[in-house]
């Protein structure tokens, strides 16, 4: 037989008919919407379940001439004797009459019939088993095994990471981050063979959800450093803002997804339309998409600032310098004069010029992920992209693995060094200083007072700069130094 048939044991026959029978003297009475749809389910499985069986055992004894003959009652009660006892020869156990009697009324009479009998029936269990599927399609087990593999990879290395280097926020936001993707890819590996797993689906469901927001977490938080580097007041929000803001958003849009997730898994286990639910979450998404948008947004902002809005008109903001100038940081030699002066030492560090592309691009990628789930998401649970795993592999799980990856080769540590710590530890006790009114309500001496009380603290934590900065120290603006 072709090898899409089912085979069935035969010792099942009995259980199969209890099942049955049950099934069909609940139905006379049951009136709840979900306890009808599971019973139509058994009773459905129960019969395509028996129909096997029965023709198997006729195809066991029959021969071209007998299913030529088998037209007869006598015939029919002649094959179904021989079925049981072939059987009891291969199996050490024999169909009792009653569930004889039973499957010779269910099988077919010839062996054309019989083999189509079985192949309708296959094709009904394998449309019952799909249905049961929560995924909608065949999960990839080792292009997820890797994915696991990959993000337990990165858990480990900013793990590891966050004792030496000491950088606490951002290592526990991106630690915790490829942790939690780990998790849900571990829940898609075990959900292989086993679709109906709710468990399954809930874990990898939930935290593929949840884990993005803190990895964009982390990355909020390192623009906070870059302002501090080049100077505050190039910055449309003081350092600390951008995770404040940014971050009490994603929370907020995580609360959202939960509430429409909570309402559309209850939906699906009553059988009842998810569309409520689902809305409420793309709404969710679509409020993360549109913070990140906002930050995205503010980062440019912020780098064009830095490299066209300066006393000297060094370079255009063309594509051309948009590329050479802000993104590669090639010109940085000759733009460092024009920014904090304290802080050159950190921007002569070998790997600082990468550190705009490193944030961008990480961003991006975690932006395109979040992008892909709105669209995936307003296609509904059986919508194309979300049934095409390649798509879920590519456009969400690589995009964050590529984001944790990149912070990990060029994290912070290597990109401002340990002292950017102790910068921005100090820009926050200047910033709790100046927060009851501005250097401008307080004059331009109070002003000039904190300016020196924080040259001080930087020379006690060894910030200070050689000789050779204190003339192009002319060129930045002393008074906004430190704001947060």
């Amino acid at each position: 037989m072709n090898s899409f048939f089912t085979s069935i044991n035969t010792r099942n026959s009995a259980g199969l008919i209890s099942t049955l029978n049950s099934a069909y003297a609940q139905l006379a009475t049951e009136t709840d919407r979900i306890s009808l749809f599971v019973l139509s389910e058994q009773i459905r499985g129960a019969e395509a379940s028996l129909t096997v069986i029965a023709n198997e055992l006729f195809l066991s004894t029959a021969t071209a001439t007998q299913a030529a003959t088998a037209t007869t009652a006598s015939t029919s009660t002649q094959s179904t004797s021989a079925a049981e006892a072939s059987k009891s020869e291969n199996t050490g156990s024999s169909v009792p009459t009653v569930e004889a009697d039973i499957l010779s009324k269910i099988a077919a009479t010839n062996i054309e019939g019989a083999q189509n009998a079985i192949f309708n029936a296959s094709i009904n269990l394998n449309e019952l088993l799909w249905e049961q599927n929560l995924y909608d399609t065949y999960i990839n087990k080792g292009a997820n095994i890797f994915l696991m593999i990959a993000f337990i990879v990165a858990f480990l290395g900013h793990l590891g990471m966050m004792i030496p280097l000491r950088y606490w926020y951002f290592s526990v936001a991106l630690f915790l981050g490829s942790g939690i993707e780990f998790a849900g890819y571990a829940g898609r590996v075990r959900a292989v063979g086993d679709y109906s797993n709710v468990d399954a689906f809930l874990l990898q469901f939930i935290c593929l959800t949840l884990a993005p927001a803190f990895v964009a977490g982390g990355i909020y938080y390192l623009i906070g450093y870059l302002c501090l580097v080049y100077g505050p007041h190039f910055s449309p929000l003081r350092p600390r803002w951008y995770s404040y803001i940014f971050i009490t958003c994603d929370v907020f849009s995580l609360v959202i997804q939960a509430l429409g997730g909570g309402i559309a898994a209850t939906a699906l286990q009553q059988h009842k339309s998810s569309e409520t639910g689902t809305s409420i979450m793309i709404a969710g998404i679509g409020f993360q998409v549109a913070s990140m948008t906002l930050f995205i947004v503010l980062y440019l902002w912020f780098l064009h600032s830095v490299h066209f809005k300066l006393p000297e008109k060094l370079y255009a903001p063309t594509i051309k310098n948009w590329w050479t100038v802000v993104i590669m940081n090639l010109k940085i030699d000759q733009l460092d004069h024009l920014w904090d002066p304290k802080n050159s030492h950190i921007r002569r560090k070998k790997l600082f010029k990468y550190n705009q592309l490193v944030i961008l691009g990480s961003i991006l990628f975690v932006y395109i992920r979040c992008i892909y789930r709105v669209v995936e998401l307003a296609q509904g649970w059986t919508g194309f992209l979300i049934t095409h795993e390649e798509y879920v592999l590519t456009l969400d799980g690589m995009m964050i693995l590529l984001s944790v990856f990149l912070l990990l080769i060029m994290h912070p540590y290597f990109l401002f060094g340990k002292k950017a710590l102790v910068l921005f530890s100090i820009g926050k006790k200047s910033s709790e200083k100046n927060k009851v009114e501005s250097d401008e309500e307080r004059g331009p001496q109070t002003a000039e007072k904190t300016f020196d009380e924080t040259n001080d603290s930087l020379s006690e934590l060894d910030l200070r700069v050689g000789s050779a900065h204190d003339d192009s120290s002319k060129a930045y603006p002393p008074t906004t130094r430190g704001s947060l």
